[in-house]
């Protein structure tokens, strides 16, 4: 197994700085580029992302946190996985300040000293349990699942980012040549039930969308070096944007990319993992604290969303992590 490292970016929105820069750019027009606060919003949680790293996932090389130079106050600078990263380490000067994760997740290959395989976390993606380095590389391929879905109505920027990726996809690739190549992946006993989607959409003559498990995400340097060599354009137009626009493509694009030439494992990497979506409501909010406290599954996916009491939710967070993950990591002073 090669070195495998872990890639997190974090921005702390209260900042009054970032808040300066943030009202100095914000778009006027806010059906076309996306400034909403629930991008940038921080539950006070990110220590115990830490502790669920060095506690549940210790083989993992390095920690390459990347900010625009912020730090919480509590981060240990010189814990030996740390690799604190700056946004101007590694994102191109003339783009900078960026209020849009496409920049940052377009140029992570260019981050000094990554690992060729690495596996990238948002910060609301956290470990209740622990993962091993072949739930995310096996046999040095990333560990995926390729299962087909519809492109939905272009109703939103995320939908539309979705079927800007897919049209770079069908730009590159067959699809009935590329099925071909990789039919063993495309049907296998992995996915179970979902080969059925697979089979509805096998015979269309461009591709779709596929379905965005939305976990930590496995990728390589290699894979980002070649989507990038074939869609310059299109990644360079969006890392442009201060927000994110109606007219981007997503990280989701180099996701696609593998799957559709089929350098990974497939695995059903839903089974021990479960994404939430943050809720004023008590029955949702009590699920989620249970599944916290009971390490129900490897990985736990706080999903920001429209709520009116984040405090609350913050707090009851936090005592929940605290019963699993009482001890203070090496990343912390």
């Amino acid at each position: 197994m090669k070195e495998i490292d872990i890639v997190v970016p974090w921005v702390d929105s209260s900042d009054p700085q970032w808040i300066q820069e943030f009202n100095r750019y914000a778009p006027q027009e806010k059906k076309k580029q996306d400034a909403n606060p629930e991008r940038y919003r921080d539950y006070g949680l990110m220590c115990f992302w830490f502790r669920g790293i060095e506690k549940f996932a210790p083989w993992a090389r390095t920690v390459h946190f990347i900010t625009n130079g912020q730090k919480p106050a509590w981060l240990n600078t010189k814990a030996g996985k740390l690799h604190w990263v700056q946004h101007n380490e590694y994102i191109p000067s003339e783009l900078l300040p960026v209020f849009s994760s496409r920049p940052i997740d377009f140029y992570l290959h260019k981050i000094p000293g990554l690992s060729e395989q690495f596996v990238y976390f948002n910060d609301d993606f956290f470990l209740t349990a622990p993962v091993k380095e072949s739930d995310f590389f096996y046999h040095n391929l990333p560990v995926d699942m390729a299962v087909y879905r519809p492109l939905f109505p272009l109703d939103n920027i995320m939908s539309r980012s979705r079927y800007n990726n897919v049209m770079c996809i069908n730009m590159f690739f067959q699809k009935k040549l590329q099925q071909k190549k990789c039919l063993s992946k495309i049907f296998h006993p992995q996915y179970g039930i979902k080969n059925l989607e697979n089979f509805v959409f096998f015979f269309t003559s461009k591709y779709s969308a596929f379905l965005d498990p939305h976990f930590a995400q496995p990728y390589t340097k290699e894979l980002y070096e070649e989507v990038w060599k074939n869609c310059n354009e299109y990644l360079t137009a969006t890392a442009f944007h201060k927000f994110r626009n109606q007219n981007d493509v997503s990280i989701w694009l180099f996701r696609y990319w593998n799957l559709v030439r089929g350098k990974f494992y497939p695995r059903n990497i839903l089974k021990k993992n479960k994404y939430y979506d943050l809720s004023d409501d008590p029955s949702v909010l009590n699920e989620i604290c249970t599944a916290i406290e009971k390490q129900r599954y490897k990985q736990i996916i706080l999903n920001d969303a429209e709520i009116q009491n984040p405090d609350i939710i913050s707090n009851r967070l936090k005592k929940k992590f605290e019963k699993i993950l009482p001890e203070k990591s090496s990343f912390e002073l």
